[in-house]
């Protein structure tokens, strides 16, 4: 990272100062009502476009690094997010949570691409690979911030749900009329689409599994030996993991999300477990967690790893919503890119809340629309998955203007909006108790 104006001193300073801004603003929230990411993105836009003490010019460190940057916050984050998931609930939400994402993210990104290509009179295909690299929520936003809150697990596991889902949404179209842009033809074939998604997703999802089952045979096999190195040498596993599958070309993301869920949920089968189920009638389920528990169950070193990580997320996400602030470029920002974002924004909502309330049955509130179906309605903040996509067209050497600055303004506008709708949707006083894994 290259530094202009700051000591290695004032740099420590300012590390812990957003170390203890997070920690505070997420403690106070109940009082606040205000979460933590606009916070720490204007920290970003701060002390790099606005009083440049960090060099944040195209070219420079800060820029530079953006993969290898996103790339840890990925896989520390989805790690821990599907290390906080029961695969149990995940599967008993997953056909309505899958009908909800498609639903929204659809038309959202034909609502956003309309938006950018009659308002800000971009080209459609551009429009198009805008519009859907802004249709869903940010996994690494929503995971981050919604875990802590005491909603229903099946609440709770839909939206984290959608987070993840919904960047490999927003990943996969863009790429692929990316690419449509850069090979010049005229057709898209569909056999060759398919295959990709199949790569990409279902491929991940089975290197994800494969390395799982993998690194928890270890784990036991040598459980007094890396009893003292659990965490470090698990994440060592989940960046491995990751680079192997975006140098296949596969999405990265779900295979650590597939890791961090079959980790903790097989690896915390014990010998109680599988006694409970012998005192009923032996059946397949007791035949397989007794297998699991052979080869595979490690608690000890699996509930270390989860206590662990969690304090590792805190950190690693507090400065990834800094370093999105320090990607924000101010100059040449014009009415129009702010006035398409507002509108954006709102079109963003306006087809949020009837979509939203194909999850309204997982609700236990009397009245859905105060409490937890505002959660759900405000899940609309943006992050990563747009940054991506519009430094992917750089590298690519495709121009699109503005496109870049109305993404940033995009990103800003909609968590601001989930900042404010969480505080107004906030009742501790009437909130669910906190459901001790989700």
């Amino acid at each position: 990272m290259e530094i202009n104006l700051l000591s290695v001193g004032l740099v420590f300073i300012l590390i812990a100062g957003i170390s203890f801004i997070g920690f505070t603003i997420n403690a106070l929230f109940g009082k606040l009502k205000i979460t933590s990411v606009v916070p720490l993105l204007l920290i970003g836009v701060l002390i790099g476009p606005v009083l440049h003490l960090l060099n944040v010019a195209q070219q420079d460190t800060i820029n530079q690094l953006a993969p290898y940057i996103s790339a840890v916050a990925i896989s520390f984050v989805l790690f821990d997010v599907g290390m906080n998931i029961e695969f149990g609930s995940l599967s008993k939400v997953i056909t309505r949570a899958t009908l909800f994402i498609l639903i929204t993210q659809a038309v959202t990104g034909v609502f956003i691409a309309a938006a950018a290509y009659f308002l800000f009179r971009m080209d459609l295909l551009y429009a198009l690979i805008f519009g859907f690299a802004a249709s869903g929520p940010s996994s690494i936003v929503v995971s981050t911030f919604l875990k802590d809150l005491p909603l229903s697990k099946d609440i709770k596991t839909s939206l984290i749900y959608e987070g993840v889902l919904s960047d490999v949404i927003q990943l996969i179209v863009p790429i692929v009329l990316i690419g449509f842009i850069l090979n010049n033809t005229q057709t898209l074939s569909a056999a060759a689409i398919g295959q990709s998604i199949f790569t990409e997703v279902f491929g991940a999802i089975l290197l994800g599994a494969a390395s799982a089952f993998f690194w928890l045979y270890i784990l036991k096999k040598f459980k007094r030996a890396s009893e003292s190195y659990s965490w470090i040498l698990t994440i060592t596993m989940i960046i491995a993991t990751y680079g192997v599958a975006q140098q296949l070309g596969m999405i990265g993301a779900i295979s650590v999300f597939v890791f961090g869920i079959l980790f903790a949920s097989i690896g915390l089968v014990n010998e109680s477990d599988v006694a409970n189920l012998k005192k009923g009638i032996k059946n397949a389920e007791t035949g397989v967690m007794e297998t699991l528990n052979r080869y595979f169950s490690n608690v000890g070193n699996v509930a270390h790893t989860i206590s662990y990580q969690r304090e590792i997320v805190f950190f690693v996400s507090t400065f990834f919503f800094v370093y999105l602030g320090l990607l924000f470029s101010l100059s040449g920002i014009s009415i129009l890119e702010v006035g398409t974002a507002v509108a954006i924004t709102i079109l963003i909502l306006i087809v949020r809340w009837p979509a939203s309330r194909i999850l309204k049955s997982y609700s236990k509130e009397k009245d859905p629309n105060k409490m937890e179906h505002s959660f759900v309605y405000y899940n609309i903040p943006r992050g990563l998955s747009p940054v991506i996509i519009a430094t992917l067209l750089i590298s690519d050497g495709i121009a699109v203007t503005g496109f870049a600055n109305l993404m940033f303004m995009v990103i800003l506008l909609t968590n601001l909006a989930f900042s404010i709708g969480i505080g107004l949707g906030y009742d501790q006083k009437h909130m669910l108790p906190e459901d001790p894994k989700v």
